[in-house]
């Protein structure tokens, strides 16, 4: 299979994204393509808490803006004053206060194309931890419940 179609993330009409498909899109050169996540976890939970593994997630909430960080518009009317840096990608230029990141840049995945239909934050936010939109009756579990509840002990 092309690396292209391993790489693409499929959305519903309303811009849903299943954890199914996220995942099985992220693992799919990992081999558990044609598992679901929640039972490719489950699958290796046992291996997986006898060799100590974990799933960490850390979401830094109110984090620098992509414009100080790793997508500066220098010279911009909305870019602010950061200048940017060259890295040890060529064309891939980040902000000029992270010269050790820029030197190891071939070891970073740098995403700059997320993108939502979703105009607030919050709700944004809500669909990438859960993949639902936010409903207001329902309360969908984060990815990091689901697999804390399949690697955690029995």
């Amino acid at each position: 299979m092309p690396l292209q179609s391993l790489m693409q993330v499929r959305t519903d009409a309303a811009g849903r994204v299943s954890r199914r498909t996220f995942l099985r899109s992220v693992g799919a050169g990992a081999g558990v393509a044609a598992l679901g996540w929640k039972e490719a976890v489950a699958l290796h939970a046992a291996d997986l808490r006898q060799r100590g593994m974990a799933c960490i997630l850390l979401f830094m909430n109110g984090g620098p803006s992509q414009f100080e960080t790793f997508d500066p518009k220098p010279d911009t009317t909305n870019g602010g004053p950061t200048k940017a840096i060259d890295t040890a990608v060529p064309g891939i230029r980040i902000a000029e206060h992270w010269p050790n990141v820029a030197q190891r840049m071939k070891d970073v995945a740098l995403i700059r194309s997320m993108t939502s239909k979703e105009g607030a934050h919050p709700r944004a936010v809500y669909q990438l931890h859960t993949g639902y939109l936010p409903s207001g009756a329902v309360n969908y579990p984060t990815f990091g419940a689901v697999a804390a509840k399949e690697l955690a002990p029995p």
